[in-house]
């Protein structure tokens, strides 16, 4: 699988735009939900424990994994589930192969983007545009504390 760990989030929302434009019914998605758990904020845990587990378990299938920034991961392929799903669940062992169409908890999620399209769509588009505020935030933040300190500066020098 491709690994896109560099504006991840941006490039699955060009992507999600793509398939909405052709046929998506062969598609899936497996999303983690690591944004708001305590793992991620432990670099070594989250890198030895489950990014590089996927990536292991996935390599020489076809798809991409997207490693976004706030934690997240999406693993979207075309194809059937199953396969997939067991090579993840041999790490993973919330995932129930046998029960994976109805499962979706705090940590996971599986889209059949044939059944699902709308709400694998949202969930990109929602992730995206939080993106953007995150961004704006911090260019604003850059950009006061740069003319915080600019100012600051010529008040020592007079």
């Amino acid at each position: 699988m491709k690994i896109i760990n560099h504006n991840a989030v941006n490039v699955l929302f060009e992507r999600a735009e793509e398939l909405g434009q052709e046929p998506h019914e062969s598609w899936r998605c497996v999303y983690f939900k690591f944004a708001d758990k305590p793992e991620k904020n432990n670099h070594a845990l989250y890198s030895n424990f489950v990014v590089n587990p996927i990536i292991s378990m996935l390599e020489g299938s076809s798809g991409h994994i997207y490693l976004c920034n706030d934690g997240d991961i999406f693993i979207l392929f075309q194809g059937t589930l199953k396969p997939i799903v067991n090579k993840l669940s041999s790490h993973f062992g919330d995932i129930d192969p046998d029960h994976i169409r109805e499962f979706d908890d705090t940590m996971f999620s599986v889209f059949d983007l044939g059944k699902q399209w709308d709400e694998f769509y949202e969930l990109c588009e929602t992730k995206y545009l939080k993106s953007l505020v995150i961004e704006q935030e911090a260019r604003i933040h850059s950009s006061l504390h740069s003319r915080m300190a600019h100012h600051t500066y010529g008040i020592r020098r007079a």
